[in-house]
């Protein structure tokens, strides 16, 4: 029902149904659909609720214990709830505990980790867990660390993944016309207008491709990718001109057909230095 590598929501609604929520959506936005579980709106009507759980887990890499300030309340009893036996929340951390997953707590609305001492017997290592801190004040930076934190057995946020796709469609554009350009340095060959100006289709893609991606890179970065992007721009204005004055004509020598190919495989250089100074490093805003 989920893929490998997802991501499971323990809460208890009567405390944090809302961040839950908020959380849930979140991460959805970062690691993408089907990666992020959390039993309202995971579970169809009429699937069992303790087996859809037990499942799921074992399916997660990372299990995220939601605390807010009543996650221990006792509803008039002696006890707190998770020393009940039929308590779904320990069962799911005990579940995690059992299987080795990584458990995160994270804390919101100023709640602090439970003691040991507060803890049934099979919940008694997740008080070891360390925790990290979610506020609506810093919202936006503490789900950043938390991602990072997640990145660790999570693989690839959606911006990653589509960055890896990039790369690849870009090295390709760019080398279809790299290779022809260098091919014909060495040919003493006339430059035909329309066979080799098609060759710059390519190298327009990459530019356009670029330029769309831009805002998935790291802030820090993105100037080199607008960089490249102007390179291709100031590029196919160059060879425009060149084929207004008439310098790939038919009568052309060889000479200027090997100068224009010089031209053009120092643009792609330059393209491709430019792009790699990026490092297609994805940026960790969440939008």
């Amino acid at each position: 029902m989920f893929s490998k590598e997802s991501i499971f929501i323990s809460y208890r609604r009567a405390d944090t149904e809302g961040f839950a929520g908020r959380l849930a959506d979140s991460l959805t936005i970062y690691f993408g659909e089907g990666r992020v579980f959390r039993d309202v709106g995971s579970i169809n009507p009429g699937e069992n609720f303790e087996e859809i759980l037990q499942s799921t887990i074992m399916q997660a890499e990372v299990v995220i214990v939601l605390i807010g300030p009543n996650w221990l309340a006792s509803e008039g009893e002696k006890l707190p709830r998770l020393h009940d036996k039929n308590d779904h929340l320990a069962a799911e951390i005990a579940s995690a505990l059992e299987q080795k997953r990584l458990v995160i707590p994270v804390l919101v609305q100023n709640a602090k980790m439970p003691l040991e001492s507060e803890l049934p017997d099979k919940l008694r290592n997740f008080s070891r867990c360390n925790a990290i801190s979610l506020s609506d004040e810093s919202w936006s930076s503490d789900l950043v660390r938390l991602a990072r934190v997640l990145s660790l057995d999570i693989s690839g946020s959606v911006k990653e993944r589509r960055l890896y796709w990039v790369q690849r469609v870009v090295l390709l554009c760019l080398s279809v016309p790299l290779i022809f350009g260098l091919s014909r340095l060495g040919w003493d060959l006339e430059i035909r207008s329309f066979h080799d100006g098609i060759v710059m289709i390519p190298m327009f893609i990459a530019g356009f491709v670029l330029a769309s991606s831009a805002r998935w890179i790291e802030p820090s970065r993105r100037k080199w990718i607008w960089l490249s992007v102007i390179t291709v721009i100031v590029g196919a204005i160059v060879i425009f001109w060149q084929y207004q004055t008439g310098e790939f004509s038919e009568t052309n020598r060889p000479f200027e057909a090997q100068k224009a190919m010089a031209r053009l495989c120092m643009t792609i250089t330059i393209i491709f230095t430019l792009v790699s100074l990026s490092g297609f490093k994805a940026s960790d805003r969440v939008d």
